[in-house]
């Protein structure tokens, strides 16, 4: 009986993770950093350039930067911050539906 109920509560977790992943909308998988450009000129006077982000992520077998523009800053880390809540909601996902195979299997088995 104590198998069952908590069984019953994995499956209604699962299903609360489940419902939390699709809220989430687009997400994206990086770190953002800010770059700031020095140059020299040929007078000897060092020039700094403002800060930009930069977003570091994997694609295709290797890292890959792209820059992103100060009025977008906001909604890239956005992005960012959904896909850290993704992978956190992810292993919960993944923790959950092992055990309510294990468990569910086990069940089956002992009745």
């Amino acid at each position: 009986m104590e198998l069952d109920k908590r069984i019953e509560a994995w499956g209604k977790e699962l299903a609360l993770v489940r419902s939390r992943m699709e809220e989430l909308g687009p997400i994206a998988v990086g770190t953002l950093s800010s770059s700031r450009k020095k140059y020299r000129t040929k007078d000897g006077k060092e020039h700094v350039c403002g800060d930009s982000a930069v977003l570091k992520f994997a694609g295709s077998g290797k890292g890959l930067t792209v820059r992103i523009p100060r009025d977008k800053e906001k909604a890239v880390r956005k992005l960012l911050e959904n896909g850290r809540e993704w992978r956190k909601l992810s292993k919960k996902h993944m923790q959950l539906s092992s055990r309510l195979a294990v468990y569910g299997a086990l069940k089956k088995n002992c009745s």
